[in-house]
């Protein structure tokens, strides 16, 4: 028997083989019953390894120019699509935004850097956020809280 998949092979009888990259792999089984005919049978079947979402929002930052926190960012692994809205105590909407370059790694995404198009720089306080994203593992998040800001 010789399995093939992602360049790693085995002629164990029974292999094992973790992928750790995303992606689809196709493992050939190659099997031969030897001497003295030499039959020999290919079998193939198709791997898509995807590596289970995680997501982390953080509930404060603080954009005061210092170089530490000051942008709101949120901590992902596995997102395929992220869509937030941020909103200040009275209901308007201060930031919007859609994201879909992500990594498989674990990455911090930049969102919110405390300014609103039409007020500019907005005030300390606290802030509220309902964010929808879909990870490649198919998991849903509707995520709503608050975010507070302090410069």
């Amino acid at each position: 028997m010789l399995w093939i998949g992602d360049g790693t092979n085995s002629t164990a009888a029974n292999p094992q083989h973790t992928y750790t990259d995303k992606g689809l792999y196709i493992a050939t089984l190659k099997v031969s019953s030897g001497p003295p005919n030499f039959c020999e049978a290919t079998q193939q079947v198709e791997i898509e390894v995807i590596h289970p979402s995680s997501m982390l929002v953080p509930n404060i930052f603080t954009p005061n120019d210092d170089g530490h926190n000051d942008i709101f960012q949120i901590e992902s692994q596995g997102i395929n699509t992220l869509e937030i809205a941020i909103f200040n105590r009275w209901g308007k909407k201060m930031f919007n935004g859609s994201y879909t370059e992500f990594s498989t790694s674990l990455v911090k995404t930049d969102i919110w850097d405390g300014t609103s198009k039409s007020e500019g720089k907005c005030a300390d306080g606290i802030y509220f956020y309902y964010l929808d994203a879909v990870g490649d593992d198919l998991k849903e998040y509707h995520l709503q809280g608050t975010i507070t800001l302090m410069r």
